[in-house]
């Protein structure tokens, strides 16, 4: 399957450990659903996580969080339901990604990078400079065909900064602490990039629907139908449909 030409983006969160990525995804989930975007959040990664963790006393949360082993069928399971999406996804996974764990990358169309300026750990081996660990996720991301549509760097202190809103949203978000909700520039034109290509996909979706095929929930309406078909409703069903309109 060419995951690039699914119907629907799935975003990758990419970065190294200990960026702030699950506090970056929760952060843009929830603007998104405050906004009414269609969209889902996959956890690609098997510790136990969710918005959960980033909700709880934190005291609890590693008391509760498990983390589970990045077993070839688990990979196999991750990739294989972000290839059968059916809604854009945001995908959450782990920020050391060994050669047979590239295939949930793989499986992805778009990714937003976050690395810590500095970095404390690295996706690769020894943590470099900031422009070592960018180059090595570029390289990743590009050889797997993956559009990077995101680049920030997370800082414990200082400022939120924007420097760049398009083709790449560019910039730094600060304070991705667990517990806490992203603010700033950078952070909210990353919230509008995701919204607009996640209604773009829809878009695409329902222009690309053939005439041929019948939808039953439009008929349904056409024809005063409270969602469940009756057998009395077939003779107008079938005398709305033209002669010779495909049914299958």
């Amino acid at each position: 399957m060419d995951v690039n030409n699914a119907q629907f983006p799935a975003v990758l969160i990419a970065g190294p450990p200990h960026s702030g990525k699950s506090v970056l995804i929760y952060s843009l989930t929830q603007a998104l659903r405050q906004q009414g975007v269609a969209h889902y959040v996959f956890r690609a990664c098997p510790d136990s996580e969710g918005d959960w963790s980033n909700e709880a006393d934190q005291a609890l949360v590693t008391t509760l969080r498990l983390k589970g082993a990045w077993t070839t069928e688990f990979v196999g399971q991750v990739t294989e339901t972000i290839q059968r999406r059916q809604l854009p996804l945001l995908v959450d996974t782990g920020g050391r990604l060994t050669p047979e764990q590239e295939m949930i990358p793989a499986a992805c169309t778009h990714a937003i990078l976050l690395i810590a300026d500095p970095p404390t750990q690295s996706a690769f081996g020894a943590a470099g400079s900031y422009e070592q660990e960018r180059a090595q996720w570029h390289e990743l991301l590009a050889r797997n065909h993956v559009t990077v549509i995101g680049e920030i760097r997370s800082r414990l202190g200082g400022q939120d900064e924007l420097s760049s809103s398009y083709p790449v949203v560019s910039g730094a978000i600060t304070n991705l602490e667990r517990g806490q909700t992203a603010t700033g520039a950078a952070f909210f034109t990353l919230v509008s990039r995701l919204a607009q290509l996640f209604a773009d996909a829809e878009a695409a979706l329902a222009a690309s629907r053939l005439p041929l095929v019948l939808e039953l929930s439009e008929l349904q309406d056409q024809l005063g139908g409270t969602g469940t078909w009756h057998p009395e409703q077939i003779p107008a069903l079938l005398h709305s449909i033209s002669p010779g309109r495909a049914l299958a």
